[in-house]
Order: structure tokens, then C-alpha cells, then sequence
């Protein structure tokens, strides 16, 4: 692969290139009860770009009450 040239107003940039680079990671969910689920990913980049990116987070869901099995199937 090649790297990406950069020009502005056609003069050559080359140290705002970008060197082809790839990135691969791992993520998990978990879901609480109805209304929580948890998450979590973990992302590597490897070649033009080096390095780790970590995100954790949560999600709430606010609103209506959940219905039941049996009040799901009468709909």
C-alpha cells in the first residue's frame, strides 16, 4: 500500500501524509434486568498509526413498563 499525499492549492504537504495503518479490537455487552446493559471495547491500530483506544459505558432505558410474555403475545 501507498501512502496518502496531501496537497493544498497544489503544492505537496508530505508531512501531513497518512500511512496505511489497520485497526482490530474486542468488545462485550451485558444486559441487566430489562432496562441496563453495560459494554465495554478495546480497539488496537497497528502500521501508520500506533496505539489503544479503551470506551466503557452503560445505557438506561427511561420510559414505559415492560410488558410480560403473555401481554406481548395478545398484541
Amino acid at each position: 500500500m501507498d501512502e496518502t499525499n496531501v496537497t493544498a492549492n497544489t503544492a505537496y504537504l508530505p508531512e501531513l501524509s497518512v500511512k496505511p495503518y489497520f485497526s482490530y479490537g474486542l468488545g462485550i455487552q451485558r444486559v441487566f434486568g430489562d432496562r441496563f446493559t453495560a459494554y465495554g471495547q478495546i480497539m488496537l491500530r497497528n502500521g501508520g498509526r500506533n496505539g489503544i483506544a479503551a470506551t466503557f459505558g452503560g445505557r438506561y432505558m427511561f420510559g414505559h413498563e415492560t410488558k410480560t410474555d403473555e401481554e406481548a403475545e395478545e398484541i
